[in-house]
């Protein structure tokens, strides 16, 4: 979870200058094709919570659902860091990933017969 938020901390800046700079879109090397960051990011979250549920260590019947809640929330924290925006308390980045992970666990924990 921490390198998701890092790579959102460089990712995040620099889509906003593009939108600043009056892009309508940003280039679609940045989202789309297999060689995008974004899409390798999210590649490697599946392929991790894959191999923990063949080893049975957690239930996940759709590992790119779980991957795409991972990294949106690294978004999220990443986007308003990077705005500044303290909405609700601030909450350090190694504090909000051990909470992610705690309250996804509920979900994802191996239960009878996994």
């Amino acid at each position: 979870v921490l390198a998701t938020i890092e790579f959102f901390r460089e990712l995040v800046p620099r889509v906003m200058v593009m939108h600043q700079s009056g892009m309508q879109r940003p280039p679609a090397a940045f989202f789309h094709g297999p060689d995008s960051p974004v899409r390798r990011n999210l590649q490697r979250i599946m392929d991790y919570l894959e191999a923990e549920h063949e080893r049975g260590r957690v239930r996940c019947a759709d590992a790119e659902l779980v991957a795409r809640i991972l990294s949106a929330s690294c978004w999220n924290y990443a986007f308003h860091e990077a705005i500044e925006a303290q909405i609700f308390t601030p909450v350090e980045a190694d504090a909000f990933a051990e909470q992610l992970v705690e309250t996804l666990w509920a979900g994802l924990a191996p239960g009878e017969g996994a």
